[in-house]
This record gives C-alpha cells, sequence and structure tokens, in this order.
C-alpha cells in the first residue's frame, strides 16, 4: 500500500466519524491521502476526483478495501446533482476549492452543507493570499465563514508556506 500523509487536523475528528457511522465523501480526493486515514478504521469513504489516471491508481491501492470505498470519477462541482440523495458524517474538501471560481466555491459549500448529518463535518482547506499557477481564486476565511455561518467552528488554523498562506478548516452541523 501506498504510504502517504494525510492532513493532520482530521485526527481532531476521526472518533466523531466512528461514532456517527456514516460514509465519508472526499471530493478531490486525489491519490486518496485523507481516504486511507478514514479507510484504516473501517469508515466507508467514497473519493470523487476528476483525473482518471489518479483515481484508477488509487482504485488498484485499495483492493482491500473494496466492501467500503467506492470511487467516482467525475467534476466535484456535479457530485451532488448525480448523488443527490446521500448524506455524510464528514465532507472533505482538501486543496481543491482554489480551482473553482467564487460562484462554484459557494455553491459547492452550499451542497456540502445541505448533505452533511446533523453532527457531521465539513473539513476545507485552502490556499489563500497570491494566486499559484492554475489556481482560479484565492480563498479567505471570511468566505467560508460567511457561508458556514449558522455552523460551529471546531477549528480554524492558519499555516504559513513559503510565500504564502492558507486555512485548515473544520465546521460541525449543529441543526
Amino acid at each position: 500500500m501506498i504510504k502517504m500523509r494525510y492532513d493532520p487536523e482530521l485526527s481532531l475528528i476521526k472518533n466523531n466519524i466512528i461514532f456517527l457511522n456514516q460514509t465519508v465523501l472526499d471530493l478531490g480526493c486525489g491519490n486518496g491521502r485523507n481516504i486511507f486515514y478514514f479507510l484504516k478504521e473501517d469508515i466507508p469513504v467514497i473519493g470523487c476526483d476528476i483525473d482518471s489516471e489518479v483515481l484508477m491508481k488509487l482504485f488498484l491501492s485499495t483492493v482491500k478495501y473494496r466492501s467500503i470505498i467506492g470511487l467516482k470519477h467525475m467534476d466535484i462541482r456535479k457530485y451532488f446533482y448525480k448523488y443527490s440523495k446521500d448524506d455524510y458524517s464528514l465532507i472533505i474538501l482538501s486543496q481543491v476549492l482554489n480551482f473553482l471560481s467564487s460562484d462554484d466555491i459557494y455553491l459547492l459549500c452550499k451542497k456540502c452543507k445541505e448533505h452533511t448529518i446533523v453532527n457531521g463535518f465539513n473539513y476545507i482547506k485552502v490556499y489563500s493570499g497570491q494566486l499559484k499557477e492554475g489556481f482560479i481564486s484565492s480563498v479567505e476565511v471570511e468566505l467560508l465563514n460567511y457561508i458556514y455561518y449558522d455552523w460551529e467552528i471546531i477549528l480554524q488554523k492558519r499555516y504559513e508556506l513559503e510565500s504564502d498562506y492558507g486555512y485548515s478548516m473544520i465546521y460541525k452541523k449543529v441543526k
């Protein structure tokens, strides 16, 4: 199996996710670094990514978890239109929102909120400040806090990069 480092902030809510006993959704899962963290705990996970090559490698590396993993090849902005009846204990948006426009970020986060069970979480990791190559938008914490105004903030952590900064956010749906 591939050794990868998951986003360490997820360990703050792992026990809650186990207790909620619902599926985790990783939108923009890439190589699966966060997926493996939950699979090792026998938590069902769905990963969605637009990159078919990366998804195929992830598929091949998750053979032993076949009964609790689902992988979807699609644009994350379209996920909830195809799978509109599913709800999740945790939705992960790690390092993907920067590739979307502000309007798409708003709409996707709204959909994530709708499809999170009560006491469930949305985990968001974004880069802020100057735009990097390939990025469409710089996501500031104020926009996320505006979208999640009616959720509890579990974590709001700023991290420094070489010439920039970013945020890790965990929001909890309380009602």
